[in-house]
């Protein structure tokens, strides 16, 4: 692999088109990461996809041809992760019913511009030789997707289970050397895969279900309001409504966001409200089973960097990394060769390049971007939207921001530009990525801005939840709002608008 990464890695024929995409990448890897990071994942994530198609019964020759893409999953550019949007695509058609879990990945991604039927339909996971072959194949995997759909309960109970043993395991052990580090984590791994790979279900039942309120949605209420959309997909829970207003603080928002449920109650009855509140309470269901899916990886992770800690204590004292912290910008490959094979010459000057490009990252990056071929130029990139942040001047009073509506709501306040290195002032909140870490501060926003991450990520639900107007994909918006300014957030239309002042960055 090249010094610098940039893009999945993947043998792409000459203007071969990728779309990325950040919508939820954003959420699992906020800001800039680190490449050992990025190869981690994106390998695990191929790897479960694949174990998932095995376990829906995909002939082993039609498996082996997953590796073409699987391993691409996820794409990093100047150190910020996106979903490799094609492969995506490909991932859904591998589940029965592919065409409703595209619209839930659609639904999921909250972008303006979902790719058309007619390209999405051309993206298979895998190719038959013969028609007949194809349908055995299909009603085999519909079958298995099936029984396993009805187990949803009692999978996620057995992955809980299994997960917990798993981790307890290796969270109360002591790792003595490196070596003992990189054999328990190769074990960890395949483990993980098992797991996750039988788990995937859930996560698949969730795209489908979600993307079959957005179709009942649509036909039922075509004219519902944009965010109704996203609150619908959580039906309101016994502690209160989900669209309720519950922010007074700082100024009282100019209008409250939509109630789901007593909306419905004016707009829909009959078998076409039993239906339709059937189907979201069971997505609701599925997405709470998804969202433990996703917890898990945070508590995995935990454990692996315990690991990868030992590791880079030993490839230092072994001088083969400079500094135990330079781990960091190794690649999963490179760490493997490091126990497995004998490690690169060059692997110092690899390290040197990449800590220089992460440490550049000071670009603002666009949500969603195309690229052709295996090959790009920092101009090519650049005409897709990656343009330095020093370079983005701030927005003018009248300017009018544009994203997508996720809760509904107008408020105006001070903008507050928030990051880690403490609790952001209450105020109009303008965060870069969807980092579940900015829900804690949440009861004190008036507003929510986010310029990377989609209407379904953690911190956008409870927004909706809080009463919190929100827009999300926002392009830019970190590097154009300034702390102090006065703003205008319509959570419904999906627009920011300055009212007044220069502010600071």
């Amino acid at each position: 692999m090249a010094a610098v990464i940039r893009g999945a890695g993947e043998p792409v024929a000459p203007g071969e088109p990728r779309i990325w995409d950040d919508a939820t990448a954003a959420e699992v890897f906020p800001g800039a990461t680190a490449p050992l990071t990025f190869t981690l994942a994106a390998e695990m994530y191929g790897r479960v996809c694949r174990e998932y198609a095995r376990i829906l019964g995909i002939p082993a020759d039609r498996l082996a041809q997953t590796d073409s893409w699987t391993p691409y999953l996820l794409g990093s550019f100047h150190g910020r992760v996106y979903l490799n949007l094609l492969h995506w695509y490909r991932s859904a058609a591998v589940t029965p019913g592919h065409r409703l879990h595209r619209r839930g990945l659609d639904a999921v991604l909250g972008a303006a511009d979902p790719l058309l039927d007619e390209i999405a339909d051309t993206l298979e996971p895998f190719t038959f030789d013969s028609r007949a072959r194809r349908i055995r194949s299909r009603i085999r995997t519909t079958g298995v997707f099936v029984h396993r759909a009805l187990r949803t309960e009692s999978i996620m109970r057995e992955f809980r289970t299994e997960f917990d043993r798993v981790c307890e395991r290796y969270e109360t052990t002591d790792y003595v050397h490196g070596e003992h580090a990189y054999a328990e984590y190769r074990r960890l791994d395949r483990e993980l895969v098992l797991l996750w790979g039988r788990a995937a279900v859930l996560d698949a039942l969730a795209l489908i279900l979600t993307g079959a309120v957005v179709a009942l949605t649509e036909a039922y209420l075509p004219e519902a309001p944009a965010s109704f959309r996203y609150a619908a997909l959580r039906p309101r829970r016994a502690t209160g409504s989900a669209g309720a207003a519950a922010n007074p603080v700082l100024g009282v928002p100019v209008a409250t966001g939509v109630d789901p449920d007593a909306y419905l109650d004016r707009t829909l009855g009959g078998p076409r409200r039993w239906l339709y509140d059937l189907v979201r309470v069971r997505a609701a269901r599925c997405a709470e089973h998804r969202d433990t899916l996703r917890s898990s990886r945070d508590r995995a992770s935990g454990i692996v960097q315990t690991m990868i800690r030992a590791m880079a204590r030993d490839l230092a004292g072994r001088a083969i990394l400079r500094d135990p912290e330079d781990v960091r910008f190794l690649t999963a490959g490179e760490l493997r060769d490091c126990y497995d094979r004998v490690p690169l010459p060059d692997l110092r000057a690899r390290i040197a390049a990449r800590k220089t490009t992460h440490a550049a990252g000071v670009f603002s990056a666009p949500v969603r971007f195309a690229t052709e071929g295996p090959d790009f130029s920092d101009s090519e990139l650049a005409e897709q939207g990656w343009v330095p942040r020093a370079a983005i001047a701030a927005a003018r009073e009248g300017e009018v921001l544009t994203g997508t509506a996720s809760a509904a709501g107008v408020a105006e306040g001070t903008a507050v530009l928030a990051d880690r290195s403490g609790d952001p002032a209450p105020g109009v909140l303008i965060t870069e990525s969807a980092d579940p870490h900015w829900v804690a501060a949440l009861p004190s926003a008036q507003a929510l801005v986010v310029e990377h991450g989609g209407p379904l990520t953690a911190v956008a639900t409870a927004a909706r939840a809080l009463g919190v107007p929100t827009v999300v994909r926002v392009p830019e918006c970190s590097a154009k709002l300034r702390t102090g300014m006065r703003l205008r957030v319509d959570g419904a239309a999906g627009t920011v608008t300055v009212l007044s002042g220069v502010g600071r960055r």
